[in-house]
């Protein structure tokens, strides 16, 4: 399992004590580049400053072994509510999260339950639901 350096904070739920980088398995995110205060997305590398806040885990228990799946994934959406990246990109964000998921050794077949929960809360919200 991969180690972010994190502490708990009221409002969101974590900030990281140090940076992050991760590879996005999806070739949707090469040829991106964009930079934000504490994001940072070049060629399909997701950099996170250190300071970068999340809330970890929406409307799934917030597992240890999800919580770089779900800064990962928060961190793509937020570009996208943004209006940085293409609403299109949304699915290939979902895919990351059970992609990281796995990789730092939670029960693929329970992030695929997650993955799909993360899939018809995309759907509802897209559909006038309310955004985080």
């Amino acid at each position: 399992m991969s180690n972010i350096d994190y502490e708990k904070i009221p409002r969101y739920k974590y900030r990281l004590l140090s940076g992050v980088v991760v590879r996005l398995s999806s070739s949707k995110f090469l040829g991106v580049s964009i930079r934000c205060p504490f994001l940072l997305l070049d060629e399909g590398k997701l950099c996170f400053r250190t300071g970068y806040a999340w809330d970890g885990c929406t409307y799934f228990p917030d597992f240890k072994k999800l919580r770089k799946a779900a800064l990962v994934h928060d961190g793509l959406c937020q570009l996208i509510n943004l209006g940085l990246l293409p609403k299109k990109l949304q699915p290939f964000a979902d895919r990351e999260f059970r992609r990281i998921a796995i990789e730092d050794g939670f029960n693929p077949w329970m992030a695929d339950v997650a993955y799909r929960g993360i899939r018809v809360y995309q759907t509802i919200k897209g559909k006038g639901g309310s955004a985080k």
